[in-house]
């Protein structure tokens, strides 16, 4: 390791530093710490290779297209993502890759796409099939992606929209459609389908971006296959979705919603992987979209609307925190007067929009945009200058980073950091018990689009980030917050419950395997818990254990004692007499119910009339 210039392949696909480990100097820390092999990353591969490699795969399937009398060279250049080389393959078996795309053709019949399209789904898919699965996106999608007018019936959809429909029996989960053969048979067809969409008839075509950000929102994969990402899928239709907001005061309906829903596609995509982008951003013409759909809005499109505002308002609060620029630190020890401006400003909207969007008990699914708002405003509290990127998605077990959390000095903890801290306790348990405590939720979340399941993901790693922070060696946020508070250990066992009963509602999806995944999390808690209270963590590498005298590990429910490092009569004394409110407004009403017991310490100091911030 300490001969190359360039970080190991672990720590360059989660895009944090590698650092060199001091007990062996041919592994780095992190790679030590998980007990991995620690292997260089390859070298970055120039542009001129590249090219070069990708002519020759242009070069390689035209011949082959020779071969099949196909005129269309531009649409058929889109499959040179095949996980073989066609090079590298003999001439019979790359022939029948390439027919094999193209199997919407008939030698050398060329239909149009949508006409095409129907005659591949009639020979395997049944009438009777296609019309259960309208029914099922209608009744279960409809009302947050709503792609469909309200007096749409099948035969509509095969006349108006054959590709649209197309894909709603593709990522719907009918029962009929189960097969795991003819799932893979229509999932290659739709990709091959949007490519040849995209590239050869480019426009203003709704139609293209509703199937596109289906296919994002319940994204599927085949096992073996080259397919594109939900991040591709989510830029596509951004970037088409931008030709409809332009359209200004003629613009449909339709191209009014896919403009919004596009906007909610990458912006949770962007807010999950922490990187933004243009599509991600919110601009005037959505404004102005929002602004025409909510003065003529029909009552199927009420919750949508909520939806796309609840988006919007992730949005602004990652944007006000910095969440997504890795180069900003959120120091709330300096400048802390600024800080609690933004985060009293944020916290109102917050409240405003739930006041405006929660009213209704059927609306109890939007509570999770409030929940996950109040987590990306608190998050920073947790953050490092090198751990910022470890927030975001893919959510494994190396972006715990058991070494790289958030320490301040004793002195430098202000209130804001004690009310941070309760506010990210308290939103990661109430979205987490909503998703796991309400048979209602738990249906919807087994036919949800894929950001609600990242939003649960995400509250069981911050918790789980917190979890660390107060316990970790060297902690000082212990002396605040007490493991046992975090309830972290429950929660595993919980979203597994939840995994099989999404699965169990609904086979077909992938909602359910993927919330499975989080019974990982428990494993790690337990090898966690055990490495931290072992002995020999001591001699650990590389850990800081600058204020471990005074930190408080302990799992007992024995309260902080007043001689802990951080003084709280002097913490709250220097508070000032107005700062705590805007913190506290976060735990008034709207779904948090907090036991006063846990706020018995804050409430000793702020009660004592030695307090200058009581008098």
């Amino acid at each position: 390791m300490t001969s190359l210039s360039r970080a190991c392949k672990g720590c360059n696909q989660l895009k944090v530093r590698c650092q060199p480990s001091v007990a062996d100097p041919n592994a780095c820390e992190r790679c030590l710490l998980g007990s991995r092999a620690c292997v260089p990353a390859d070298k970055r591969r120039r542009p001129r290779d590249r090219i070069a490699e990708l002519e020759a795969q242009v070069a390689a399937l035209s011949k082959a297209l020779e071969k099949q009398k196909i005129s269309s060279v531009s649409v058929t250049s889109t499959t040179i993502s095949e996980s073989k080389e066609p090079a590298d393959v003999p001439p019979k078996e790359e022939y029948a890759m390439v027919e094999n795309v193209y199997s919407f053709g008939r030698g050398s019949e060329v239909l149009p796409a949508g006409e095409a399209a129907l005659m591949f789904l009639d020979e395997r898919v049944s009438m009777d099939a296609q019309r259960e699965a309208l029914d099922i996106y209608r009744l279960r999608c409809q009302h947050l992606v709503p792609s469909l007018a309200n007096d749409t019936d099948l035969a509509s959809m095969r006349r108006d929209s054959p590709i649209l429909l197309f894909t709603m029996v593709m990522f719907s989960s009918a029962p009929s459609i189960s097969s795991g053969d003819l799932r893979d048979q229509l999932l290659r067809e739709v990709t091959c389908m949007f490519a040849a969409e995209i590239i050869a008839q480019p426009g203003e075509r709704p139609e293209i971006v509703w199937a596109l950000l289906i296919a994002c929102f319940w994204f599927r994969t085949r096992p073996g296959g080259a397919h594109t990402t939900v991040h591709q899928m989510a830029q596509m239709s951004g970037s088409l979705a931008a030709q409809l907001c332009t359209s200004g005061p003629n613009a449909t309906r339709v191209a009014r919603l896919a403009c919004l829903a596009s906007f909610t596609a990458s912006s949770s995509l962007a807010l999950g992987i922490r990187r933004l982008d243009r599509n991600a951003k919110w601009t005037p013409k959505h404004d102005s979209c929002l602004k025409e759909l909510s003065a003529m809005a029909l009552p199927s499109d009420e919750l949508f609307l909520h939806a796309v505002r609840g988006d919007w308002l992730c949005y602004r609060v990652a944007e006000a925190v910095h969440l997504c620029d890795p180069a900003y630190h959120w120091d709330l020890s300096v400048d802390t007067s600024n800080r609690r401006r933004i985060v009293a400003e944020m916290q109102t909207e917050i409240d405003d929009w739930t006041a405006t969007s929660c009213r209704r008990t059927d609306h109890k699914y939007l509570l999770f945009y409030r929940y996950a708002a109040i987590i990306h405003l608190h998050e920073p509290v947790l953050h490092t200058p090198t751990n910022k990127m470890t927030f975001g998605a893919p959510f494994r077990s190396e972006k715990m980073a058991e070494t790289d959390f958030a320490r301040p000095a004793p002195d430098a903890i202000t209130g804001g950091h004690v009310a941070a801290l309760y506010a990210l306790r308290d939103a990661c348990h109430a979205l987490l018990d909503l998703a796991t405590g309400d048979p209602d939720v738990t249906r919807f979340l087994a036919d949800s689009p894929l950001p609600f399941v990242a939003k649960v993901f995400h509250a069981v790693l911050v918790l789980a980030k917190l979890h660390v922070a107060v316990t970790g060696l060297g902690n000082t946020y212990g002396a605040v917050l007490r493991p046992e508070e975090l309830r972290l250990a429950q929660y595993p066992d919980k979203v597994a419950r939840l995994a099989a009963s999404c699965q169990e509602l609904n086979p077909g999806a992938f909602n359910g395997r993927i919330f499975s995944c989080c019974s990982g999390m428990g494993d790690w808690l337990k090898s966690y818990d055990m490495r931290v209270n072992s002995p020999s963590t001591l001699s650990l590498p590389n850990m800081s254990l600058e204020y471990n005298a005074n930190s408080t590990n302990k799992t007992d429910n024995t309260p902080p004692s007043d001689e802990q490092v951080i003084n709280m009569p002097e913490l709250f004394e220097s508070m000032g007499s107005d700062s705590l409110g805007p913190y506290l407004t976060a735990y008034d009403h709207h779904g948090f119910d907090l036991d006063e017991v846990e706020w018995q310490l804050l409430d000793k100091y702020l009660a004592d009339p030695t307090n200058t911030a009581n008098r």
